[in-house]
């Protein structure tokens, strides 16, 4: 569900929680499954805890997930209101 336009959030104050923490926060970056380079995400999209469970799977799968945060360390950047 889209919260903010893209530029809003790429724009807004952002901080990195821990991926637990992350439903219902707004996405504050991009997080790609690469290849084929598909966004799971995009900045201003709210955050679901399916969202979370299928980004923990591909974790745990060791795909190449690409993102501005240590998705591997299971945090992400957030919009900060």
């Amino acid at each position: 569900e889209k919260v903010l336009e893209i530029a809003e959030a790429m724009d807004a104050p952002k901080t990195t929680i821990p991926l637990m923490s992350a439903t219902g926060c707004v996405s504050g970056e991009f997080v790609y499954l690469y290849p084929p380079g598909i966004p799971l995400i995009v900045p201003g999209e709210a955050i679901t805890a399916e969202f979370i469970e299928r980004l923990r799977t591909c974790i745990s799968l060791k795909l190449n997930l690409q993102g501005s945060t240590d998705l591997f360390a299971e945090r992400i950047k957030i919009v900060y209101f």
